[in-house]
C-alpha cells in the first residue's frame, strides 16, 4: 500500500487515487458541521487544537521542554497526563497517517496503544464539548488499524480542558461502525456525482 498525505492540503493518496479522510467523511454525510462558527474563531480553535496535540504528542515520545510550553497549554495536558496515569494508557502509535485499501479512506488517529493492557484507540479533543459524531470517528479509526472492524479494540475521547480536568467517555456500541460506513458510503457517492 502507498499512502501520501499533503499536510498543507489536508489530503490522502491512496495507490495513486486521491480518498477522503475520517473528518472529510463525517463532514460530508453531515455528522459535523461547522459552518456557522465565525472564521476567525474557527481558526483560531484549530490553532490552539493543533499547539495543544503537539504538547501531548512531545509529552508521549519524551521529549516535552516545560520551560518552553505556553502556560495556556498547562491545564490541557494536565488532562492527558491524567488519563493516561489513571487509565494506565501507554501509546504504542502516536499521530501516525493510514489508509484502508478494503474502504479506500485514511486518516491519522490521535492515539493508538495500550489501556491497561487491552489495545485502544484514543481520540484528543480540545473543542468546547465531545461532538455525538466522536463515536463513529474513534470506529473509523479502528478500521484503519485493524484493516477491519473489529469491537475487541477500545474506543475512548478525552476532551482537554482548561481546568486540568479531563472529560473522558468511552465508546461501546456496535453501531458506529455502521454509521461510519454509512457516512463513507455517502461520501464516496456525493463524490462521484459530483457534489462533494
Amino acid at each position: 500500500m502507498q499512502l501520501t498525505f499533503d499536510k498543507e492540503k489536508h489530503i490522502f493518496t491512496l495507490n495513486g487515487v486521491i480518498v477522503p479522510s475520517i473528518t472529510q467523511v463525517l463532514k460530508a454525510a453531515g455528522l459535523t458541521d461547522y459552518s456557522k462558527v465565525p472564521q476567525t474563531i474557527l481558526v483560531a480553535s484549530q490553532n490552539f487544537g493543533t499547539a495543544a496535540h503537539m504538547a501531548t504528542q512531545l509529552y508521549d515520545q519524551g521529549n516535552l521542554d516545560y520551560v518552553t510550553l505556553d502556560p495556556a497549554l498547562r491545564p490541557y495536558l494536565d488532562c492527558w497526563v491524567k488519563f493516561r496515569d489513571y487509565h494506565g494508557f501507554v501509546p504504542d502509535i502516536i499521530e501516525k497517517p493510514m489508509g484502508s485499501e478494503t474502504y479506500m479512506f485514511a486518516g491519522i488517529p490521535d492515539r493508538i496503544g495500550k489501556r491497561h493492557g487491552k489495545e485502544a484507540v484514543v481520540e484528543i479533543k480540545t473543542t468546547f464539548a465531545l461532538s455525538k459524531s466522536t463515536a463513529a470517528q474513534t470506529a473509523g479509526q479502528v478500521i484503519l488499524h485493524c484493516g477491519k472492524i473489529n469491537q475487541s479494540i477500545e474506543r475512548w475521547a478525552v476532551l482537554l480542558t482548561d481546568t486540568g480536568l479531563p472529560e473522558i467517555i468511552r465508546y461501546k456500541d456496535a453501531s458506529d461502525f455502521s454509521v461510519f460506513l454509512a457516512a463513507l458510503t455517502i461520501a464516496n457517492t456525493k463524490k462521484k456525482w459530483g457534489i462533494l
